[in-house]
Formats: C-alpha cells, structure tokens, sequence
C-alpha cells in the first residue's frame, strides 16, 4: 500500500475524534499522575526502590539506604540516629526532625524524616546537599532524577534488531512503514527510552491506558515531535491512530500527553480493514504498538497490556 493510503487511513482518525469530542465536550486536563507512582531514575536508568517514593505535604520522599548504596554511601542506624559518610561527606540526622546535619552544620530538610514501609524516608533535597548528587523532581512526569539525567537510546540500551521478514505477517502490504526493513521490538521496562534520527526526536517517557467517559484509550508522556502510531495485531492490517487533539495536553515544560482512541471509525471506513465491529476492539487484541517515526530502524513495543 502506497503513502497516500496511508496518509488517508491516519486522516479517518480524525472521524473517531471528532466525534468523540462531541460526546466527550472539554476536557480540563490530562495528568501525567494518573500513570501510576513516582518512579527514580539513577544517572539514567531506571531504578527499583526498596521503597517507592511518594510525596508528603508538598515534599517528595525517598528512601535514604537505598541512595546511599547506589551512590557507595555507609550508613550506620543506632536507634533514630543516623549517620552516613560518603567521601568527605558526613550527614547526620534523627528520624522524625525536620533538620539534618551536613559536615558540622545545620540543614532544614523542609519535611521531617520518617519510617514508611519500614524504610527511612527523607526529603529528596538532603540528597543533593548531603550526598553532592545533583537532583531534579519532574512535576509534570512524576518522575525523580537523581545523578546524570539522561535518556538512553534503543541501540545504547542493548535492545535487538531484527528484520522486516521476521515481522511481515503484522505489516502485510504496508511495507514502506518499515522504510530500513529492520525491527527493533522493545518492552515496558525500557521506557524511558529516546528515539533521535535527523529529523525525528522523541524522547518517551511513560506509555499508559485509561477510560475517557467509557472510551478506552493510551496515553504517551513524551517530548519532542509529536507522531502517529499503529496497531499490529497479526492479521497483516495494520490500524494507525493519531493524536486526538482535543483532549491531549501540551505540558508547562514542553512535553506532551498525547491521547490515543484504542478503536477508530476509520478502521470500517477507510482501508481495507472494513472492521464493521469497529467500536469493539480493544487493546488486548494488540501484538505490537508502533510508532510514525524516521529511525534507522523501526520500533515496535510490546504490547504492556496484555496478561
């Protein structure tokens, strides 16, 4: 199928969202929260807390073992009292005050220390004062960064490419989607991940489904150039999608929620697909998610939502 087609099979997209607008009306905001808890990110990486991070009376609070490990910290605990040494570095503090101690002087941590998940807890700031470790808190991704704050690639993460052939009975006649003949699948335990050619570059952040007033739909955290996406679920039709305008959120730092409807008119009436029971697919009858973007090799992700 040539690019024309294409381009008109993403353009009835548009049927599905306008007249889901309809029904829907405004829509004040589409929060990022919603995708879950606070993740960290370890000088890119994501990492696996012994204690998730949560935020407390405006505060974001992690858990101060599992930092002053990653980051070669010893900790010493002697009932509320403890110390860590890390370099030249000495913090000292007592669970439940609001004041910590760092080289001999005296540091409001703006929240107390406290023991949730039988885990200390303590403010994010005392990580980069105490331990010299450059922080940031991602309001709008919830999202903490600790360390370098960079996101890794599909090639820098290791992730295998494999071939158009391996994957041509989900594309069928669409073939000048995967314009390199080359497939890198990727997983939920990637994200984040950075998608960057010469004139493409995204970086995704979280990918994640709810219900929109009993519409199922996905919603993609990310930055960058906005872009279509399809789904391949094995019957060699792929069905594309793209944003839906009305009710996606241009963030306050430039980043995007763009929201996806799972079903789409245009699956009857434009293509071949002629998907008569169009208003009944869902995601579970997905394989591959992929994405409209000009990379050397194209992605394709797991479908997350399937058991």
């Amino acid at each position: 199928m040539n690019k024309k087609m294409i381009g008109k099979v993403m353009a009835a997209g548009l049927l599905t969202l306008l007249v889901a607008a309809t029904q829907l009306g405004a829509m004040s905001e589409v929060s990022v929260a919603a995708a879950n808890s606070i993740e960290i990110m370890v000088n890119g990486k994501k990492a696996t807390p012994d204690a998730p991070p949560y935020s407390n009376a405006g505060r974001v609070m992690v858990p101060l073992r599992f930092i002053s490990d990653h980051f070669q910290g010893k900790l010493k605990l002697s009932g509320k009292d403890i110390t860590i040494t890390r370099g030249d570095r000495t913090i000292k503090l007592k669970i439940g005050s609001k004041t910590a101690e760092i080289n001999g002087k005296s540091f409001d941590l703006g929240a107390p220390s406290e023991v949730k998940y039988n885990r200390t807890m303590v403010p994010l700031r005392l990580i980069n004062a105490g331990f010299g470790i450059p922080v940031r808190w991602d309001a709008v991704g919830q999202r903490v960064w600790v360390g370098e704050e960079k996101v890794l690639s599909l090639e820098e993460k290791g992730v295998k490419v494999g071939t158009y052939d391996e994957y041509k009975r989900y594309f069928g006649d669409y073939e000048d989607i995967s314009k390199t003949k080359k497939v890198s699948v990727f997983t939920g335990s990637d994200f984040p991940v950075r998608f960057e050619a010469v004139d493409d570059k995204v970086t995704f952040y979280k990918i994640w489904t709810e219900q929109v007033n009993g519409l199922d739909v996905i919603k993609i955290h990310h930055s960058g150039k906005r872009f279509g996406i399809y789904f391949l679920t094995g019957d060699g039709k792929p069905r594309f999608r793209m944003p839906a305008e009305l009710i996606s959120l241009k963030n306050a730092d430039g980043s995007y929620v763009d929201v996806y409807y799972v079903a789409s008119s245009g699956d009857f009436f434009v293509g071949d697909i002629k998907d008569k029971n169009w208003e009944n697919f869902k995601i579970s009858s997905v394989k591959y998610i992929g994405f409209k973007v000009n990379l050397e090799t194209t992605p394709l992700l797991l479908n997350p939502f399937t058991k």
